[in-house]
């Protein structure tokens, strides 16, 4: 036998598992190689600079001079304050220049790639896993939000968290107490993501895989209590959390933003389905093999959920309104597009197809990851239903986010096998994404650079959104 025989083979998993850091490393790369040019140029172009300016810095620096004890009563945010406390405490304990609490305030996005890529990493090749995490790199509420001051993906970190928390296979108790800490500071940093207790809800009740009931939802039913009550008792301090911000605020959001938020979207189910109607055709071969078994073994289930999503989102109003919190992102497109009674083919015919597609996805993937999905999804919807303000910048890093994991999640494939089209669909989609986000980044307008005049108490602020 030669020397070379003797030596040990590389396997196709083993060089995946050799790859996996890859994925995380090319995301957070680009984000930096993206972002960081423009955080040491000062530059502060369009609404996500403009919210910096006018909310998030004054109530970073309005925190600082308050330190150690800021007024959380009423403040410059519509969020819980937790993103801005930790800027704050960066700016006394380092440096309060805006290039550090710039650079302080990018790494929540640098987490969110790291953890992306490192859970799509996990599930699929490493170029599949880098083309689907890259839509959300590139998407205009990822990327500028983590260029300026804004805690929009200091929300989505934590809720990617919490989702692979719940679709871990093994439910114990320090899943269970790792969740409830979680959660507890997610909803610190923005309290309407306190729908994120649900997945953790059903991953409790379905407990781990390797029990003899983890593949269904109603057996065994005494066994699922316990544990089930123990994941409730450890979400509850986030529920305490967001009950005493009601209390302080007299509100969900602070007083200075109440009449901003003041009132329900009955949209939404419908708009978040559309969102997965335009990007979910970018990941279609991963639906396809699920589609194809349900119209071959069972296709009355296709056919209720097209009819359901068509029932969703054609009940409510779908016109453009900015009164009534449906303005900015598709909205726009909404506002130049045909109505009928009321309804918009633009969010109404998307929404049935994504509701196809992700159904076709779901199929693909195991029991526990469809249930968490699904709950996760429902109360998603629930939440972003509570809040008037139907805007895009709220929803679309979660449409991406959710196609990235279940795309990576259906049938894993052996590396070098992955379909060309699985790849590529995400890819183009990344392309188109980059191409709006950076021309929207040249055409937006130059915020001035100085300090916002103060408002008077009680002013409701207007954002600028797109």
């Amino acid at each position: 036998m030669s020397a070379t025989d003797e030596r040990p083979r590389t396997t196709i998993a083993d060089q995946q598992t050799i790859r996996r850091p890859l994925t995380p490393i090319v995301l957070a790369t680009l984000f930096v190689v993206a972002a960081w040019p423009l955080i040491f140029s000062g530059v502060l172009v369009g609404r996500p600079a403009a919210d910096d300016r006018n909310y998030h810095e004054p109530t970073v620096r309005l925190f600082i001079e308050q330190w150690p004890r800021p007024d959380l009563s009423d403040y410059g945010s519509a969020t819980t304050p937790l993103y801005h406390l930790s800027l704050a405490a960066v700016g006394v304990i380092v440096n309060d220049s805006r290039l550090m609490l710039q650079l302080a305030a990018s790494l929540w996005t640098v987490g969110l790639m790291v953890l992306l890529g490192s859970a799509l990493a996990k599930r699929t090749a490493t170029t599949h896993a880098i083309a689907c995490g890259l839509p959300v790199l590139l998407s205009l509420y990822v990327l500028p939000p983590g260029i300026w001051l804004l805690p929009d993906n200091a929300g989505w970190l934590l809720v990617l968290a919490i989702m692979l928390l719940a679709l871990r296979p093994r439910v114990c108790t320090q899943t269970i107490v790792t969740a409830g800490v979680m959660l507890l500071v997610l909803v610190l940093i923005r309290q309407i993501h306190i729908w994120a207790a649900v997945p953790l809800w059903i991953a409790a009740w379905l407990g781990s895989a390797s029990s003899d009931t983890s593949h269904s939802l109603t057996r065994d039913i005494p066994s699922r209590i316990p544990r089930s009550l123990l994941m409730l008792a450890a979400t509850m301090p986030a529920f305490a959390a967001v009950a005493y911000f009601v209390y302080i605020w007299n509100g969900l959001v602070p007083p200075t933003f109440q009449d901003l938020y003041a009132g329900r979207s009955p949209a939404a189910a419908g708009f978040v389905l559309a969102l997965f109607g335009f990007f979910g055709p970018f990941f279609v071969a991963d639906a396809w093999p699920g589609l194809r078994r349900l119209w071959t073994r069972n296709r009355m289930v296709l056919l209720a959920v097209a009819a359901g999503a068509f029932v969703v989102a054609a009940a409510p109003i779908t016109t453009y309104d900015v009164d009534a919190g449906r303005w900015t992102g598709l909205w726009n497109i909404v506002s130049r597009s045909p109505i009928i009674f009321d309804r918009s083919p633009v969010i109404v015919l998307p929404a049935v197809l994504g509701a196809v597609l992700l159904t076709g996805m779901l199929v693909g993937v195991d029991f526990r990851m469809r249930c968490v999905m699904i709950a996760a999804l429902i109360a998603f919807v629930a939440a972003q239903s509570a809040s008037p303000q139907l805007w895009q910048r709220y929803n679309e890093p979660f449409v991406l986010i959710l196609l990235a994991l279940l795309s990576c999640s259906t049938k894993p494939r052996a590396a070098g096998s992955q379909p060309f089209i699985a790849t590529a669909g995400p890819v183009l989609l990344a392309i188109m994404l980059a191409i709006f986000t950076t021309t929207m980044l040249s055409r937006w307008p130059q915020i001035d650079p100085n300090p916002p005049a103060e408002r008077e108490p009680g002013d409701t602020p207007r954002e600028n959104q797109q």
